[in-house]
């Protein structure tokens, strides 16, 4: 990479990330709150099943979910078990942090990197005053900028993950900062991943077939009960935030509830 654009983005990133900081009391303060998770994603689970469950044209679908997803998140009232929202340059990620002190070990996978890390260093920033470490892994298969950004505040990994192994198509970022599909191969995302705590998914619009696999899959998410859906929001691809409820050990760690 060419010193001065490197140095350029980090200069950037550094000025970012000490505005930034000034939020960090607010968010904070989102490990204190307390609430009554079973109710939260009854009202939740109702509301998204209304608005989602009945479309099936994928197009619809596609179109509808960020407004779904806002709708309801405002009827349950999501905010309540502490999402806090980490903003990218053009985008925003949720995280949970953890309720109980020191209770790790504390990973965050960020697959999809994008040249752009602010949001990890604010959960990194955040998570250190609340005295927890983070162990960050990333994953891009465009190792340009990528490699040496993510290299300085964990393990980069030049590849693209996806539902199985093998060679496929992949929206990814070129050097002039946007977007093209491009043949990759693509490292099953279960060598990554045993169980899903809480993450936050993007899914791409490049192909209409994605689409349908897009509705297929959260309709799927919505009937098995087990994850919530939050934080819809839609640019380019949709963006989504899940949290397992049905994890003792995520309700334990995120929401301090051990029944």
């Amino acid at each position: 990479m060419e010193p001065l654009l490197y140095n350029l983005i980090i200069l950037k990133e550094d000025y970012k990330d000490w505005v930034e900081a000034e939020q960090d009391e607010i968010d904070l303060k989102s490990v204190f709150k307390r609430f009554s998770t079973n109710h939260i994603f009854y009202k939740w689970h109702t509301c998204i099943s209304e608005n989602l469950l009945w479309i099936e044209d994928a197009e619809k679908f596609w179109d509808e979910f960020m407004f779904a997803s806002q709708k309801c998140d405002l009827r349950a009232n999501v905010n309540q078990i502490g999402i806090v929202t980490l903003k990218n340059y053009d985008e925003q990620k949720h995280v949970v942090f953890p309720k109980i002190y020191n209770f790790g070990p504390h990973n965050l996978f960020s697959i999809g990197i994008g040249r752009d890390i602010q949001a990890e260093r604010q959960f990194r920033r955040k998570m250190r005053k609340l005295g927890n470490n983070v162990t960050f892994y990333g994953a891009d298969p465009v190792s340009y900028i990528n490699d040496d950004l993510y290299s300085r505040i964990g393990t980069y990994f030049p590849l693209a993950l996806g539902a199985q192994s093998g060679i496929s198509s992949a929206m990814v970022m070129i050097e002039d900062g946007g977007y093209r599909p491009k043949s990759m191969i693509h490292v099953d995302i279960l060598y990554f991943f045993k169980n899903l705590l809480n993450v936050t998914i993007h899914k791409h619009q490049d192909y209409p077939e994605r689409k349908t696999e897009f509705m297929v899959f959260v309709k799927r998410i919505i009937e098995e009960k087990r994850f919530g859906i939050f934080g819809g929001d839609q640019y380019i691809h949709n963006r989504m935030f899940l949290f397992n409820f049905e994890s003792k050990y995520c309700i334990r760690k995120f929401l301090n509830k051990f029944a």
